[in-house]
């Protein structure tokens, strides 16, 4: 009977600890998330770009570069003492000034234009004060090697992009001086100048902060080179190319975020997330790998979005094809939690990079068109003005003047409309 007693307790014990070992058990890394994870790890050491970048801001008669490298080396060195998961809070260091007042207005806001027109004695003093910036913005757009070097992390430093769009407002400045002063060809060509850099940058980019922060300065490009063409102050630009797939490409940008939702996930039991989550236990029901295995997916399905023509992205829209949060089971409830609600929403940035293709198109009908005021019967003139989103649809003239296309989803900074 004690025999009997012992076996069954043995037996219970062994199914309680089978029960437990298989409760427990996380997955190891999926075939596809190493696939990605070497992709990553094969990319370049090296990069002139991003480290210039880094220290677009630094001080007067200081290198970008070497500022770049020096932070860059700092967070590294941080890092390998510390790991990704803790706050790294940079040296304060010198920077140059950033260009600040009413002549740095959005042009794609209603009066911007209208002001900057009033400030032509101003623009030579403001061109010379900061011709710093100025300069080494036209350096940055003609490098062709930008990777993001620092590894993802909680506190992984960002470029100074309010430099970089600063510097863009000054060149742009400069095309309106060259305007003004009936330079129309040198004007086309600085904003020429511009866009082929924006466009070289835009194809590199990795990161996504920065990738949408070229988006809008491309924007920005088109509605200058189309306000200053409809002010007879430009010839007529020749016509723009539409995006190709590596910059329309958020493939890269993915990679690097579904790296720092590995980084966040990995580290998530270092973290007071117990209390967050109003949940007693990480242990039990939060699987880390499980979690990430899961994530894939839906980092995937946005970068292969991307990649598609403007029309197969509204037809994925349309038919409801955008990433499906996964179901990762009991044992990861926590993860199912974490998978429903840490991830952005991706689609709209995919938005406002397909949204740029209606902005070429409209920029060059409106080139089609002398400058001066447009009505009904000069846009039924309009050859090949079919909305790259939806052939049939011709565009529009808005409320405010402007040339419109409609689109699959709410347009960013007028991305979907030019100002005639």
């Amino acid at each position: 009977m004690r025999v009997i007693k012992l076996l069954c307790l043995t037996l219970l014990a062994l199914a309680i600890a089978s029960g437990a070992f298989f409760w427990l058990r996380d997955e190891p890394p999926s075939a596809e998330v190493q696939a990605w994870l070497q992709q990553i790890q094969a990319r370049p050491a090296q990069s002139a770009a991003y480290l210039f970048l880094a220290g677009l801001d630094a001080p007067p008669r200081h290198s970008p570069a070497a500022l770049g490298e020096s932070r860059l080396r700092a967070y590294q060195s941080w890092l390998a003492q510390h790991g990704p998961a803790q706050g790294f809070t940079p040296a304060p260091q010198a920077q140059l000034a950033l260009p600040a007042g009413a002549a740095f207005c959005a042009i794609e806001a209603g009066a911007c234009f209208a002001s900057l027109r009033q400030r032509q004695q101003e623009l030579p003093a403001l061109l010379a004060e900061h011709a710093a910036l100025l300069g080494r913005y036209r350096h940055f757009l003609r490098l062709d090697d930008y990777h993001t070097l620092s590894a993802p992390g909680m506190a992984e430093p960002m470029p100074p992009l309010p430099y970089l769009m600063r510097g863009q407002q000054l060149l742009s400045l400069q095309a309106l001086q060259q305007a003004l002063s009936g330079n129309g060809p040198a004007a086309l060509a600085l904003l020429a100048e511009d866009q082929a850099g924006l466009r070289r940058q835009l194809a590199r980019a990795d990161h996504l902060v920065l990738k949408m922060g070229l988006v809008s300065m491309l924007n920005r490009n088109l509605e200058w080179q189309v306000r200053l063409y409809r002010q007879g102050w430009l010839p007529r630009p020749a016509p723009i190319a539409p995006l190709s797939q590596a910059e329309r490409s958020l493939v890269a940008a993915m990679q690097r975020e579904f790296l720092l939702g590995k980084v966040m996930l990995e580290n998530l039991r270092e973290e007071d997330i117990p209390a967050l989550l109003e949940e007693a236990s990480l242990l039990f029901e939060y699987k880390p790998q499980m979690t990430i295995n899961a994530s894939l997916g839906l980092y995937q399905a946005i970068g292969q979005g991307s990649e598609v023509t403007p029309a197969g992205f509204a037809q994925l829209l349309k038919l409801g094809s955008g990433p499906q949060v996964p179901y990762t089971g009991l044992r990861n409830r926590i993860g199912n939690i974490l998978l429903s609600i840490a991830n952005p929403d991706f689609v709209d940035f995919v938005g406002r990079v397909m949204d740029l293709d209606s902005k070429i198109k409209l920029a060059n009908l409106s080139f089609q068109l002398a400058p001066g005021l447009v009505g009904a019967e000069q846009l039924a003139t309009l050859a090949d003005a079919g909305n790259p989103y939806e052939a049939a649809q011709r565009p529009f003239l808005d409320k405010q003047g402007r040339l419109c296309f409609e689109g699959p989803l709410p347009q960013k900074d007028f991305g979907r409309c030019v100002q005639l």
